[in-house]
């Protein structure tokens, strides 16, 4: 009996997690040099619009782009009034089929210019009316059938950027499978320009272990020393390994796995630090929020074009704030809509000029869209009038290998209350999940089908013609 009780005090976790550390005073093995990647390089590059885009007036209905039949701006106009763009306020899309409505052309927001030249060019696609879904819904089972907090910012980002809303890998995110399911394949890092990400994070045990990078330059880990004291002006590095030295047999497990993860993570950084330390892109980036984080982007994208960086997949992860337009819609989209614009055209640029261009793919979502139907702005008079939470709406994908000139999904070809997609003041339920467009991106990128299931736990919930494939997103050969 007593040998059983000591038994079952070995397996319990405060025994595991105050258990003595059992050093053997010898250096720890630095962290290996990156393995050489065999095979082509390719790039995901995913940015995230925080607090809900208005994407409805990113991809208008173009005025006289429909049929008086199925005049579907007509409608937009009436029930946006306010915050409605007529025709100058927009760029033409125009020669366009496969969208489910009648209508020739639509139109773009105007600061978007750079995403009519690669929409034009054959390297850009919206996505229309797509959102987070674990099946499709109408308006009778939308709420029972759909397990989140529908039109939550919290919920609806957590949620957007995992794709798991069964929790098959519960807190895994959709990038994260992505890694996973390549690493023995490629030598695949994600890589954060905006801090812990949920769509990067992996299961346990299995992991590609994000990089977190800065939108300024990288600094050396704590390289402050202290000459009046002796044992503090050791290097903390030093200081952190002499802690953290090899352990014996009988260690703790909980020590030993801190030591691995904490001086693995340093050795990483140092290796990343040597890598991009005195780069920089040949173009000149603007000095805004995601032009910075697409300059770091870019840096490490040019230093792996240099081979100073090994990976052959890279997933990077850019985050904007600023969305939330609740008041000022038609202002703050345009200020937005022109950083975007600024920072994806040096961005473009700084690829064409490294070649890399045609191995990246840029994935653009948010948590949500926006009401067609305005609310009374600041005041309540109607002065700086905005947009409340709702559900589906409009993104894009875009790069070299990307099948451009498409509008995909199913825009909207009745936006009134009579259609059985519209719910209270123009809220959309989604008619495409996101799933179908990331089950094509991780194929591009390399993941195998039988993996396919595992990255996208949800996919199985829909109807395989509405799961996209490689050919219907990229150019193939």
């Amino acid at each position: 009996a007593q040998r059983l009780v000591l038994q079952g005090i070995q397996f319990t976790p405060e025994y595991n997690t105050y258990q003595t550390v059992a050093e053997v005073k010898e250096a720890r093995p630095a962290a290996p040099p990156q393995a050489l990647a065999v095979g082509g390089y390719k790039a995901i590059v995913y940015i995230f619009l925080n607090g809900g885009m208005d994407s409805w007036n990113m991809l208008p209905p173009y005025p006289g782009g429909c049929p008086a039949e199925n005049d579907i701006y007509a409608e937009y106009a009436g029930i946006r009034r306010g915050v409605a763009l007529n025709d100058t306020d927009m760029l033409e899309l125009s020669g366009i089929t496969g969208h489910h409505t009648k209508c020739t052309s639509f139109g773009l927001h105007k600061e978007l210019s750079i995403l009519k030249d690669w929409f034009d060019a054959g390297d850009a696609s919206f996505i229309a009316n797509s959102g987070l879904l674990s099946k499709l819904v109408d308006k009778s089972n939308y709420r029972s059938e759909t397990a989140v907090q529908l039109f939550d910012h919290n919920g609806m980002t957590i949620q957007s950027n995992r794709l798991d809303l069964g929790k098959d890998a519960p807190g895994s995110g959709v990038l994260g499978r992505i890694s996973e399911a390549i690493k023995d394949s490629h030598a695949v890092n994600i890589y954060s320009v905006s801090g812990n990400q949920p769509a990067t994070n992996g299961r346990p045990g299995v992991d590609i272990s994000p990089l977190t990078l800065s939108s300024e330059r990288m600094k050396r880990f704590n390289p402050t020393d202290y000459p009046s004291n002796p044992q503090a002006s050791m290097e903390m590095e030093d200081l952190i390994a002499s802690l953290n030295t090899a352990s014996g047999t009988h260690s703790s497990l909980m020590g030993e796995t801190w030591s691995q993860i904490a001086l693995g993570a340093m050795g990483q950084h140092d290796q990343l630090f040597s890598a991009l330390d005195g780069a920089e892109p040949t173009t000149e980036f603007p000095d805004n929020e995601l032009g910075n984080k697409l300059k770091s982007i870019a840096t490490v994208m040019k230093q792996t074009h240099n081979g100073i960086i090994r990976d052959n997949r890279q997933i990077f992860v850019a985050d904007m704030d600023g969305f939330d337009t609740h008041s000022f819609l038609i202002s703050s989209l345009e200020e937005k809509f022109t950083i975007i614009n600024d920072a994806l055209t040096a961005f473009e640029e700084e690829l064409k000029r490294l070649g890399l261009w045609s191995s990246t793919t840029i994935v653009q979502l948010s948590e949500f869209a926006r009401t067609l139907d305005p609310n009374g702005g600041e005041t309540g008079d109607g002065t700086g009038q905005g947009s409340d939470h709702a559900w589906g709406g409009v993104n894009f994908i875009a790069g070299g290998p990307v099948k451009g000139g498409q509008i995909l999904g199913e825009y909207p070809n009745d936006f009134s209350s009579k259609s059985p997609i519209t719910l209270d003041r123009g809220r959309l339920i989604p008619t495409t999940p996101h799933d179908s467009m990331w089950n094509a991106v991780a194929k591009w990128f390399g993941v195998d089908e039988s993996e396919m299931d595992a990255v996208l736990p949800q996919r199985s919930n829909f109807p395989p013609s509405d799961i996209y494939d490689v050919a219907t997103l990229y150019v193939t050969s």
